[in-house]
């Protein structure tokens, strides 16, 4: 490149471009895309400082969304008013939305529930929202209102349970405290507006009606939106924060209705009323006010004639929910029901299911399930009858099991042992190849020890683990075991006992005491032979890991039991240690025989004081370098 010199020199147009906006040359349609690519409306409302023209989009933005943001660490009175501010400029926006003519909005999200930076899904635990009381019954009906007759793709709203009055009190006695501080902000928010009051008045006068919405955002709109005149008094009278109305919509494939707690009417669908809906998520709401057609009618939503199109459905924490008959279409594919506490019969048709989930459905006494391509399970209660037709089918099981019960008496009805939907699972799921057992060791011995003494023995207690099939087909097996003070080594043993072509192991332990049970008439210490004494038949284990592992005995056994029977084929197994019983300072004896491996730190901790220490060990086929 002889004779070449390379230049930084602009090009002869690059002067003009800081004095034109490149911005108006672009097309509406790619504008539009732009801005239905920004996080929240406030995004959307700002863009009128980039470009005049942008000032209008906002009327035809096919997306709009409302999202108070993250979880405050400390949540202040200005943000609570950041967040009554997000709700006027939501009902101002939907409000001149559905006024204009302009098109349908595609997407809508409203969220006045503060996120996690954990898990954006798990938000209700976190903080006081005290800026749930300022949404109204008028707010909600406006905007399911707009959802049933302006959007065409995608509607959520995320509202927060309204304040109890304790949490009012102590918000109020903050803002006495602060009250000359208040007074003080509030001056200067006056002059603020008033300088902004003079800069709106040199807009031409089409641009004043954007900036007016801009202002909106900072001030609340009380007649923006009109609502049912008694539906507050109705939600108080209930103790609930209002009554909402499923919007009925047949251009909606999305749903995603959190709404604090309120009462859901469910109003009457023909046929086809959600004619694209494909996916629907109900929670938080008090169903079924004195009006038992209620379930009958969620379950026609849920149902073919009503979405032949949907696919996934979940219904969380809702009260009210007795009966629930599903006729779904082929097309429905996973369906979850979380904490439906007063649901007793669940009767479902759903021949294109893939994966069922129940769980906290503590009542349910009855579940007939009609699911031939069923596949994935997860039913973590235990209801006195179950019936899958497709059980044949499924794959993969989550299922909770008691490792003892209280003997059954001659007078004693039989649907009174809580292991009964789980038997019937593993005797008839055959095919499962994966398996979740979350095992409970019972909680109540020591209740019983406690009243009747050395009257109680375990004559008086069932062994479940006797129960269980032999279940030649399992290959991946997790065992969540809540140890309730007892031992672990002799029901897990047991159940391992059931499964011997499995492969991939994962034993998680739940001990609330660093303590063995010391009871030699205790349950968890049956049979009174050592538990241990016999290998397993576990050739085809390859790899193990316990989680939260405790250095005590009965635990300790465990894994020399597991390394015992399957050393010749085991290839790793990952020991992670509990921590919390020790002393910072402190450090764990481990101290297991190898059996053919060795044993080497996985995973060191710092403590405050900068101790350094392992909590993981794993172990490995073969000799450690060195002889070790």
């Amino acid at each position: 490149m002889h004779g070449t010199t390379a230049t930084t020199a602009a090009p002869a147009f690059f002067p003009a471009v800081a004095n034109d906006d490149m911005i108006s040359n672009l097309q509406d349609d790619l504008l539009l895309r732009i801005l239905a690519l920004l996080p929240s409306f406030t995004d959307v409302a700002r863009t009128s400082a980039v470009s005049k023209r942008w000032r209008h989009l906002w009327r035809d933005a096919v997306a709009l969304r409302f999202h108070v943001g993250r979880q405050p660490e400390d949540c202040t009175e200005a943000d609570a008013d950041g967040a009554r501010r997000l709700i006027a400029a939501a009902s101002d926006a939907i409000a001149r939305r559905a006024a204009g003519d302009g098109p349908d909005v595609q997407d809508v999200e409203l969220r006045f529930v503060y996120s996690c930076a954990e898990d954006e899904d798990d938000s209700y635990s976190e903080g006081p929202h005290y800026h749930a009381n300022d949404i109204t019954a008028a707010h909600v009906s406006a905007w399911l209102l707009f959802a049933a007759r302006r959007v065409t793709r995608r509607f959520s709203l995320t509202l927060p349970p309204m304040m109890e009055e304790e949490e009012e009190e102590e918000e109020e006695e903050e803002e006495e405290e602060e009250e000359e501080e208040e007074e003080e902000e509030e001056e200067e928010e006056e002059v603020m507006v008033e300088d902004e009051d003079e800069d709106t008045v040199e807009h031409e006068d089409d641009d004043h009606e954007e900036e007016g919405m801009v202002i909106g955002a900072e001030e609340e709109e009380e007649t923006s939106v009109v609502g049912d005149d008694d539906a507050d008094e109705v939600a108080e009278e209930n103790n609930v924060p209002f009554i909402a109305e499923l919007p009925l919509s047949s251009k909606i494939e999305e749903m995603s209705l959190t709404l604090g707690k309120a009462i859901l009417r469910v109003p009457p669908a023909g046929a086809g009323a959600f004619s694209a809906l494909t996916d629907i998520l109900l929670s938080q709401v008090l169903l079924n006010n004195g009006d038992d057609d209620d379930d009958t009618r969620l379950g026609h939503v849920l149902s073919s004639s009503c979405s032949p199109r949907l696919r996934r459905a979940q219904l969380t924490h809702i009260a009210g929910l007795s009966v629930l008959r599903i006729a779904a279409a082929a097309t429905l594919d996973e369906l979850r029901l979380l904490d439906l506490k007063d649901l007793h019969t669940l009767d479902m048709d759903t021949p294109g299911l893939h994966a069922l989930s129940v769980r906290q459905c503590y009542g349910i006494t009855a579940a007939n399930i009609s699911a031939p391509q069923l596949w994935e399970v997860e039913f973590v209660h235990n209801a006195k009858r179950v019936q899958i037709d497709g059980a044949a089918s499924v794959r993969r099981v989550t299922l909770p099991m008691w490792s003892h019960l209280p003997r059954r008496r001659e007078n004693d009805d039989q649907d009174s042992n809580n292991n009964l939907s789980a038997i019937w699972l593993l005797r008839h799921c055959t095919g499962v190849d994966r398996l979740v057992v979350k095992l409970w060791l019972p909680w109540w011995w020591s209740h019983m020890k406690e009243v009747h003494g050395d009257e109680v023995d375990e004559a008086d207690t069932e062994d479940m683990m006797m129960a269980i099939p032999h279940m030649p087909n399992i290959t991946n097996l997790t065992i969540q075991v809540n140890a309730h003070g007892h031992n672990i080594g002799a029901s897990v043993a047991k159940l391992l006992s059931k499964c011997t072509e499995i492969k991939y192991l994962s034993i998680d332990v739940y001990a609330s005491v660093n303590e063995e049970c010391l009871d030699p008439s205790c349950i968890c210490s049956q049979p009174k032979e050592h538990w241990d004494s016999q290998k397993l038949s576990l050739e085809h284990l390859r790899s193990v890991e316990v989680i939260d592992f405790l250095l005590l005995d009965s635990q300790i056994r465990l894994v020399q039991l597991l390394l015992a029977s399957a050393s010749s084929s085991l290839e790793r197994m990952v020991v992670a240690m509990d921590m919390s019983h020790l002393e910072d300072g402190e450090e764990a004896d481990f101290d297991i025989p190898c059996y053919g491996g060795h044993w080497v730190p996985r995973v060191w901790e710092c403590s405050e004081l900068g101790f350094i220490r392992p909590t993981e060990y794993e172990w490995l086929q073969g000799m450690q370098r060195g002889g070790q």
